[in-house]
């Protein structure tokens, strides 16, 4: 198990192994929820049925258009990680739920931990 910890005012993450003593103390203490990545579709249904983006959003999306609050995301990243963020927020193949953009949009929409686990719980059975 490795463990990333993200800096999301420098935009650097740093990563490290976890000894087996570790990942079961962190595993007693914190329970490890599998959630499922989503699919582009399954994740623009979700935020519309959501409210968190309107039809419109969505389907200018899909042309390439981004929604507000994702470019109001991206706008937070350092200069250097803005075209990564972009091209993945604009021609994604999959949705992690860990993704260190959706932290960022579910941290400046105020979204708790609870909620985006139950978002992607829901979204990835569509």
């Amino acid at each position: 198990m490795r463990k990333t910890v993200y800096n999301f005012q420098t935009g650097e993450s740093t990563s490290v192994d976890l000894t087996d003593e570790e990942v079961i103390a962190y595993e007693s203490v914190v329970p490890v929820i599998k959630t499922p990545d989503l699919s582009f579709a399954q994740l623009l249904h979700g935020l519309v049925t959501s409210a968190w983006i309107t039809e419109e959003e969505a389907y200018a999306w899909l042309d390439g258009t981004l929604p507000a609050p994702v470019v109001g995301a991206i706008s937070q990243l350092p200069p250097e990680m803005i075209l990564l963020a972009t091209a993945r927020a604009k021609r994604p193949s999959s949705i992690s739920r860990k993704d260190a953009l959706v932290q960022l949009l579910a941290a400046t929409q105020g979204k708790t931990e609870e909620q985006m686990d139950q978002f992607f719980a829901t979204y990835s059975a569509v």
